[in-house]
Order: C-alpha cells, then structure tokens, then sequence
C-alpha cells in the first residue's frame, strides 16, 4: 500500500488514462483484497464502479497529495451564514 504515497501515483491519479490507473490501483490493493475478500485487486477493480474510482482519486488528492487539507468551512460557519441571509 505504500505505492499509494508516491509521485508516481498522485500522477496516474491526475493525469494519467483509465487504464494506467486501474493497473495501478489493482497491483496496489491485490494482497489486502486477496487476503480480505478472496479476490485479486484486478478483479476487484474490474468491477467497482466508475464513481468508486472517482472517489478513489479524489481521496488521494485530498489526503495523500494535500494532506488532509481540502475545505475549511466549519458546521458553525455555514449555520452563521443562513442566519445572516
């Protein structure tokens, strides 16, 4: 799972083409869903949906690339702002 955390996969994830990161994503994940499931990462990944695969990126430029670091916007900041419209 290390893989997740490099350049070269926050780049599959940006910029590269669909199949480049299902190869990626299915070596990635192939022992945890080995182990876990029964099935290989590559089967896995066949199957997930294309939504799931959006969120899979969007997570990794979220959390890996940015650190965590995405929209600020507290609860308590937006229940102020429709008490002031």
């Amino acid at each position: 799972m290390q893989y997740v955390f490099s350049d070269e996969w926050l780049q599959i994830v940006e910029g590269g083409i669909k199949s480049e990161f299902d190869a990626e994503l299915a070596a990635s994940i192939d022992a945890m869903t080995t182990k876990v499931m029964g099935i290989s990462g590559e089967s896995f990944v066949s199957s997930m949906s294309y939504e799931m695969g959006e969120w899979i990126k969007d997570t990794s430029i979220l959390w890996i690339k940015n650190k965590g670091a995405g929209n600020t916007t507290t609860e308590a900041e937006i229940l102020k702002l429709r008490e002031l419209n």
